[in-house]
């Protein structure tokens, strides 16, 4: 089953995405471009033939341009996770929708297509983010499994995680990141196989 607080807010905020239309599985990554660990994140996702979707900093999306090109280049999707990395919550209008803009501006600047789908930092909204997101032309996408991978569990933990509660149409959140730029390569492979292992499909999110 999926994170046990999801269900209660699905029905509070209908307009958001939180799992994929049908049964295939969407993986999804935060935080990036990370110059460390986004490359690892790339050359397993290559390795094993699957595409995901990456949530892009735009303060960060500056600094390291080519690494979108590169997450472009190789098949996957590109979403919008705020310019700053600064939470939208009861923030003013014009500074989410600021916030949501800058970074769309900074992913077409570095060669990217034009983001469709937003994801909040840390996963945390008000009731208005959505309605302020969609007039920047991106939907709220938030996720039904949730790796934890911030926090530092042994990497077997992750992968028992992802492989015991993911179901058909989940959306699985990792991070490509400082914390995980030393740790990915030892859990992201695992949650793989897991996952094919028991028939699910991966793919990427509509957009």
């Amino acid at each position: 089953m999926a994170e046990w607080f999801i269900l209660p807010l699905r029905n509070v905020f209908p307009s958001v995405v939180w799992s994929g239309p049908g049964a295939d599985i969407h993986l999804t990554f935060d935080d990036g471009p990370h110059p460390a660990a986004t490359p690892v994140v790339l050359e397993i996702l290559r390795r094993y033939h699957v595409r995901a979707t990456f949530f892009l900093v735009g303060e960060r999306v500056q600094k390291y341009p080519e690494i979108v090109q590169a997450i472009v280049a190789d098949g996957h999707a590109v979403g919008n996770h705020t310019y700053s990395h600064r939470s939208v919550m009861f923030r003013s209008t014009g500074k989410v929708r600021d916030e949501v803009r800058r970074c769309n501006e900074a992913i077409l600047e570095s060669g990217g297509p034009r983001p469709s789908m937003f994801r909040p930092p840390h996963g945390v909204f008000d009731p208005t983010t959505p309605a302020r997101v969609r007039a920047e032309g991106c939907s709220t996408v938030l996720f039904g499994v949730n790796s934890w991978d911030f926090s530092r569990p042994h990497p077997n933990r992750i992968i028992d995680r992802i492989v015991r509660l993911t179901r058909p149409g989940d959306i699985v959140l990792f991070h490509d990141n400082d914390v995980t730029q030393d740790r990915v390569e030892h859990y992201l492979p695992g949650s793989l196989d897991g996952l094919l292992s028991r028939g699910h499909t991966i793919s990427l999110l509509p957009s």
